[in-house]
């Protein structure tokens, strides 16, 4: 047998041993080149801390001083062709007269509500002032008002916000103006300012970021990496060269000895957990994807039998026209047995079917409050959608926001809502939801013209069942965190909230006292309307006595919210949109901010304050949501407790989200109780919304009569008339308007101190004197 031949190693060790100890040379070099730089930085970045710093405070002096030069111009001004002289590059240049400023959004530039409060301030106090509105928007824009002198109103001046920058002249820095943690303006990149300086005599601040001067030897890092590499691969074939030349002990040496004695072992799987993420990346919620526009392949859905054509009205059938009393504002809603009956909820069901369908919608989500009329009044107008042609999902007795949340997560686009709402037992009513907005107005008229001849479809319905409530609590649970457990009463005044709001915030990890959660559509214990204060006595008490945290209630179909705080004092819900908005804004500065015409005027400065745009709306669920679409704004509220928050959650009016989103506030503030966290805002005495009954249709012509008079109003103050007649005086405010729920005046007051509050309602009592003698004022 021949002798194995041997494997020829490489016989110039010498060169092999030179290659390795220069790749050793050239890694050794590298460290060295990276260490020297680390060790030399330290003293080169105080050095830029030390010269941002300077930067910092000598633009945040000039800025100071250039304001400040800036309002005297403005001040001296004699006319407009001074001012015009002085700010060559204004975008806007006005005398306002003694009567104030109104908004005007559309304006170019836009007039804000904080805009017409700078220049109401102005005229109130004569001192200057300048303000950034608008900011991080293209909008952005520097105002300087100051008074003209001899009462003659005020001078405006309105420049780009950019000419802070050239105010401060930060040089080559990066540098940002800001207002606490809002950005008004920067220029370059500024993530991490090495210093900041305030702005003598203003609220802002001037941050500067200064890099570190480049060092001698900070080579870039893909010099120090080719040079890491070569060393790498020079050292490597060293060794290489080195192990083929030599055998070493125990190596295979010959062809034979190397045949392979089996398969190799294949690589260990790793197992690498992956936490699913509670929340979408996103920031608003997204719509279920595996679940259809249409009836839900649901394990807990079960089909009805549609009704067959001809069961219900055919056209020409009811041509009796719908009463007119019954198609309110924001909502249709009558008394049962009278102005509505399950024939007209038929008809009208067919009304809304047509008009869903030309909206793309086939699908319509029906829930109902808890109610004694409501079951019948759901499958009157179940029957009536059918007719029309539209499939039918019946989410049972739900409150208003669960159906709301059904329509979005299921996303029909349409739902309808059996509720009488806040309103007396023997009322009942529609809330109609179409293309994923809820109908008022022209809107709703329209609904009841149409209804008297809609014929029924060629092929009608299908009609389904399926349970919501589980997913609703689940997408609240997986949005809201609480951060310390509280102890929480609720009072669901025996509404459809009772049988998911305690589940709700025990699901959350409360410890919740239910109070009236037991369902009865008479009511008891006291109206479901916690927009009265006597129907939350019992709440306030049983949070005292409870010693608990804070107590939530609810209307009777739960969009609308009540607070009480640990104290027992009632919170209204624009002290509860200025704890939102403080928030909201913190995270999105520049946001718009829609209120209702009845919020304290304190909101609105709240919002200005920090970095919010106010946006004044009428009053209704219906036109919050409206405006809040219009302006995209994440916060939208009013005065009877309707609070929309968009910027996590669906964009409805949803008072069981919302109680979830004051508790996560509540649970940030460890060791502070809720009646410390309220009394840190701002506020001012007045009080709860006040009503005067009157017949029905005599609401409006009472208001028309009081708006004819306005010419009584002082000069001084500020007359505001999108809803009703607001006056706003310089200590204070008052309010009256028609209800568009009941046949009533809604008033309501606010004043600095007790004399100015009763000189408002006294001015106040004078109008309606004047306007309606008949009535009785309760106040």
């Amino acid at each position: 047998m021949p002798r194995p031949r041997p494997r020829i190693g490489l016989s110039r060790r010498g060169t092999a041993t030179a290659l390795t100890g220069v790749g050793a040379l050239v890694l050794a070099l590298v460290a060295l080149l990276a260490l020297l730089p680390a060790l030399l930085r330290p003293d080169a970045q105080a050095r830029a801390k030390d010269e941002a710093g300077r930067i910092a405070a000598d633009a945040a002096t000039r800025l100071g001083n250039r304001v400040t030069t800036a309002l005297e111009r403005v001040e001296d001004a004699g006319d407009g062709t001074a001012l015009r002289n002085a700010f060559p590059a204004a975008q806007r240049i006005r005398h306002i007269p003694p009567a104030g400023l109104a908004p005007a959004p559309r304006a170019e530039p836009p007039v804000g509500y904080a805009l017409a409060e700078q220049v109401a301030r102005c005229l109130r106090t004569g001192r200057s002032s300048v303000e950034v509105h608008l900011p991080g928007s293209a909008r952005a824009q520097l105002n300087l008002v100051a008074a003209a002198g001899n009462d003659a109103g005020a001078w405006l001046v309105t420049l780009p916000v950019s000419r802070l920058l050239d105010w401060a002249s930060p040089g080559k820095a990066a540098a940002a103006i800001r207002h606490g943690d809002t950005v008004l303006v920067q220029s370059g990149r500024v993530d991490g300012p090495n210093a900041s300086a305030p702005v003598p005599g203003q609220v802002w601040s001037v941050a500067v970021q200064q890099p570190p001067p480049r060092l001698p030897l900070d080579i870039p890092g893909a010099w120090l990496a080719v040079l890491g590499l070569a060393g790498l691969v020079t050292g490597g074939a060293g060794a290489y060269l080195r192990r083929c030349g030599a055998p070493a002990a125990g190596r295979a040496t010959t062809e034979t000895d190397i045949a392979p004695a089996g398969p190799a072992p294949g690589p260990a799987k790793a197992h690498h957990p992956i936490r699913a993420p509670i929340r979408s990346s996103a920031p608003g919620i997204e719509v279920d994807e595996e679940i259809p526009a249409t009836l839900p392949p649901d394990s807990a859905d079960t089909p009805s039998e549609a009704p067959e054509a001809g069961t219900v009205d055919d056209a020409g059938a009811g041509d009796e026209a719908i009463p007119p009393g019954i198609l309110r504002a924001y909502d249709i809603r009558g008394i049962v047995g009278e102005t509505l009956t399950p024939e007209i909820v038929t008809r009208l069901g067919r009304a809304i079917a047509a008009t869903a369908r030309e909206a793309g919608n086939d699908t319509v989500v029906v829930g109902r409050d808890a109610r004694h009329s409501s079951p019948e009044l759901a499958r009157a107008l179940i029957a009536g959608l059918s007719a029309g042609g539209c499939r039918v999902v019946d989410v049972d007795a739900v409150p208003t926001p669960v159906l709301y949340f059904a329509v979005h997560r299921l996303g029909t686009g349409a739902g309808v809502m059996v509720t009488g709402s806040h309103n007396p037992p023997g009322y009942n009513g529609l809330k109609v939801m179409i293309g994923g907005e809820t109908l008022a107005g022209e809107a709703i008229r329209a609904l009841g013209r149409r209804a008297a001849g809609v014929p029924t479809a060629d092929t009608p319905g299908e009609v389904g069942h399926r349970q919501i409530t589980e997913d609703y609590i689940d997408q609240v649970g997986a949005d809201i965190t609480l951060y310390r457990p509280l102890r929480v009463v609720v009072d669901c005044g025996n509404g459809v909230t009772a049988a998911l709001a305690p589940e709700l915030y025990r699901a959350l990890g409360c410890e919740v006292t239910p109070l009236f959660c037991e369902i009865d559509g008479d009511f008891p214990n006291h109206h479901p309307d916690p927009a009265v204060p006597e129907n939350l006595a019992t709440l306030q008490k049983r949070v005292v006595n409870d010693g608990a945290d804070i107590g939530l209630a609810f209307d009777g179909d739960g969009d609308r919210l009540g607070v009480v705080d640990s104290e027992g004092t009632i919170i209204w819900p624009d002290r509860q949109m200025m704890l939102f908005a403080r928030d909201i804004l913190a995270r999105l500065p520049g946001s718009d901010i829609v209120f209702d015409v009845k919020c304290s005027r304190h909101l609105a400065e709240l919002i200005s304050a920090n970095a919010g745009v106010p946006v004044m709306s009428r009053s209704g669920h219906s036109p919050i949501k409206q405006r809040r679409a219009e302006t995209n704004a994440p916060l939208a509220g009013e005065m009877s407790g309707h609070i929309v928050l968009a910027d996590r959650w669906y964009p409805f009016d949803d008072a069981l989200y919302a109680g979830a989103r004051l508790l996560e506030l509540l649970s940030f503030e460890a060791g502070q109780s809720s009646a410390a966290l309220f009394a840190g805002l701002p506020g001012a005495g007045g009080g709860a919304e006040l009503r005067v009954p009157v017949a029905e249709g005599e609401a409006e012509a009472v208001m028309a009569r009081l708006l004819a008079n306005t010419h009584t109003v002082p000069e001084a103050a500020r007359v505001t008339t999108i809803d009703g007649l607001r006056i706003d005086f310089a200590d204070g405010w008052g309010l009256v308007r028609a209800s568009n729920t009941e046949p009533a005046l809604t008033l309501r007051f606010e004043g600095d101190d007790e004399a100015a509050l009763e000189r408002i309602r006294e001015h106040f009592r004078g109008l309606l004197a004047a306007a309606a003698p008949e009535l009785a004022p309760p106040f």
